[in-house]
């Protein structure tokens, strides 16, 4: 099977593989981040039923030669085995079925709302964005047969998702190593096409978990991110310390943003001004258990973050 990141061969397989992507986009009207996550989702559901039928495969031997009658459509005789149970509508191969000019998107976003239902780990986490495809681009895409331009669109969707997080909040640079020793063991040949393609839609689950992060912790993305910068690496916290970082995280952005001034990263004396607020912020609010270095550290990280921004999304606000 053709390696698509081999070297030699890496360039001209990539601009292929680009040229079928932009086939499969031609028309669509969408813009790239509108386009990546209905993706990672038909692919999601294409790789769900590979796993379920190899489990019902399983399932019926054992029903022949048992005495425990079939437990081919019992859901927990899949999840035992960490597979989801898919019900006819929301297998694949029902897409495939569908009549020309049905509405594939409604289909699709169906089939995510049973897989839910069935599985209730999954609650609320799948997207039901499928309907801004046209019926004809879905079916082009569910329809497919090419893995390596499969896992190409993966891996670009993948990377320009790490790509935004990581911009975002460095913290979250451990993601995109992962992601580039995933590709690096594909080119040494130590995974083939089919684990990568796995432990690339993996990693994109964790991604989409990442971005929810901030709600979990209730706080903002940019909260989320000082509070990241305070706690990675930080000393071992009690959760009324952590309640105390979170506190200091939101107030040391109001006290940036009223230092703030336009062109601040050439002005000594604006600098000075961002440093004395982060300071401030951090010495007034931080638990005790913040050392006198690991305070000046942190205080560098925080003021090296706000620089790096240009402070312009924080002034902004």
């Amino acid at each position: 099977m053709d390696r698509t990141f081999r070297e030699g061969h890496r360039h001209r397989d990539a601009g292929r593989l680009w040229a079928a992507a932009d086939q499969l986009r031609a028309n669509s009207g969408l813009t790239s981040a509108q386009y990546s996550q209905p993706v990672l989702g038909l692919i999601f559901l294409r790789f769900a039923e590979v796993r379920f039928l190899a489990q019902r495969a399983v399932l019926e031997k054992q029903a022949a030669g048992g005495r425990r009658g079939s437990r081919v459509d019992d859901p927990s005789a899949y999840q035992a085995e960490g597979i989801l149970y898919l019900t006819p509508l929301a297998r694949f191969d029902h897409l495939l079925r569908l009549p020309e000019g049905a509405d594939v998107g409604k289909a699709v976003n169906e089939a995510m709302r049973d897989i839910e239902a069935n599985n209730p780990q999954l609650a609320g986490v799948l997207p039901r964005t499928y309907q801004i495809f046209d019926s004809t681009l879905a079916k082009r895409f569910a329809t497919t047969k090419r893995k390596n331009i499969e896992l190409e669109q993966l891996r670009a969707a993948v990377r320009k998702q790490l790509d935004t997080l990581v911009r975002a909040n460095p913290t979250r640079a451990d993601f995109l190593t992962k992601f580039e020793a995933l590709i690096e063991s594909y080119n040494a040949g130590s995974r083939n096409i089919d684990d990568l393609f796995k432990d690339l839609l993996a990693l994109s689950r964790s991604l989409s978990e990442e971005e929810q992060r901030h709600v979990r912790e209730q706080l903002t993305e940019e909260e989320l991110t000082v509070f990241d910068l305070l706690t990675r690496p930080g000393p071992d916290l009690a959760p009324a310390e952590r309640d105390e970082v979170k506190r200091v995280a939101r107030h040391l952005l109001q006290r940036v943003r009223g230092a703030l001034v336009l062109n601040w990263r050439q002005k000594a004396q604006a600098r000075a001004q961002v440093k004395l607020a982060i300071e401030d912020a951090l010495d007034e609010g931080l638990p005790r258990v913040y050392t006198p270095d690991l305070f000046k550290n942190k205080c560098a990280v925080l003021f090296e973050h706000v620089f790096e921004q240009d402070g312009e999304s924080l002034r902004s606000r």
